[in-house]
């Protein structure tokens, strides 16, 4: 069967292609595939921000995520040079900057080595 990566990188303030992406994952594990790792980068790093607030009309896609992860166990990583452009702190950089963290705890910080090793362990890359 095959195997993915999954690579997000648009907003969640616009969250039709994240739930889209959800909703390949959710069939891809439903029909025996193996889904690596999601990869968040550019845009797609608000998905960690544990500040950003949705109001209650619109779809809360940091919460689809946060249990879609824990449901499957299935590492969430930011990428680390798009986070800390976007303010998205983790624990460790927080403290190197003498700054609070906003970093979900879910997600984990990574770089282009975790998405290229993600890359080399699965059959294909699905990019929203």
């Amino acid at each position: 069967m095959p195997s993915f990566i999954i690579l997000l990188s648009s907003s969640a303030i616009t969250p039709a292609n994240g739930l889209k992406a959800i909703q390949f994952a959710e069939s891809a594990l439903a029909q025996g595939h193996t889904i690596h790792s999601i990869f968040f980068s550019g845009d797609g790093i608000s998905h960690a921000n544990s500040l950003l607030q949705v109001v209650s009309d619109e779809t809360d896609i940091k919460l689809h995520w946060q249990q879609f992860a824990a449901q499957h166990e299935i590492p969430l990583i930011n990428c680390t040079t798009a986070a800390s452009r976007r303010g998205v702190l983790s624990d460790v950089e927080a403290s190197e900057l003498g700054l609070s963290a906003n970093q979900s705890d879910l997600f984990h910080a990574g770089g282009l080595v975790e998405l290229v090793a993600g890359i080399t362990k699965s059959h294909r890359l699905v990019r929203f």
